[in-house]
């Protein structure tokens, strides 16, 4: 009986072992992205009060006994000069009973660079630790870091005008939503007049435009000279398809402009 039970668990524990060995646990998928819930960014160079946004799978993940994922995952930023600015900061931890069947976690990260970093190249290492496995793996994700600019940063589209509730760029028709980014690095005049204008074009999926307008004349004087001001813009989407929403900021101090495109997907 002592033999037979030894043997039992001996071929439970291959079973278990084998199991696992299968389900290997990877990071895959990984993207940054325009906004939290934005399409995926190629350019990966920032400006300081850019947030860095960054999904991706967590996929091979085991369970414990209790049938939880116990999963962690730590943040290490690097200068290419060998200074850590960042170091093993935690950014996620999940212990909890998962609802599919899959092994696969997504999840998302913002990352803000201090105003005290460096400008230069980044190396930041995405330590992943399934607690329940015993396991560890680590990505790489490189970006450059660049001053103060005159320019648009951080745009995203939300469902009120205070900034709340973002939602993805995907709406339906006769929605309505507003874009929410930030100005950087404006000039000023006297008494800390800031005169800027937006225009806002739209074009369908030939190029074509589609609607034209300016949306938004400020010149008045503000309490301090702010490096970072809010915008909003208040949008009623009235013709479906995969459209292309570029807005032209002027600061017309300088007759600097910059310009933001936002791909928007209407359905009917």
């Amino acid at each position: 009986m002592g033999r037979r039970l030894a043997l039992i668990l001996a071929l439970a524990s291959m079973v278990v072992l084998s199991t696992a060995a299968l389900a290997e646990l990877k990071v895959e998928n990984l993207k940054c992205r325009a906004a939290k819930l934005g399409p995926p960014r190629t350019d990966v160079r920032f400006s300081l009060g850019e947030t860095i946004y960054l999904t991706c799978d967590l996929t091979g993940l085991q369970k414990d006994a209790a049938g939880r994922q116990n999963v962690e995952v730590y943040f290490t930023v690097k200068h290419d000069t060998g200074k850590t600015v960042m170091t093993r900061e935690r950014f996620l931890a999940l212990h909890e009973k998962p609802l599919y069947e899959t092994g696969t976690l997504a999840a998302y990260f913002a990352l803000s660079p201090g105003a005290e970093w460096p400008m230069g190249n980044y190396t930041l290492t995405i330590e992943v630790q399934d607690r329940a496995a015993e396991a560890k793996v680590e990505v790489r994700f490189t970006f450059a870091l660049s001053p103060v600019k005159f320019g648009i940063i951080n745009p995203m589209l939300t469902v009120d005008e205070a900034g709340k509730g973002e939602i993805p760029w995907c709406v339906q028709k006769a929605m309505s939503a507003y874009i929410h980014c930030m100005l950087s690095g404006p000039s000023y005049g006297e008494n800390n007049r800031l005169n800027v204008s937006v225009d806002l074009t739209v074009s369908n999926e030939q190029n074509q435009v589609i609607g034209r307008q300016r949306v938004l004349n400020f010149d008045q004087a503000l309490d301090k000279q702010h490096v970072l001001v809010p915008i909003n813009v208040g949008l009623c989407f009235n013709v479906s398809g995969n459209l292309r929403y570029e807005m032209v900021f002027t600061d017309n101090t300088t007759g600097q402009t910059a310009s933001v495109v936002m791909p928007i997907k209407v359905m009917e």
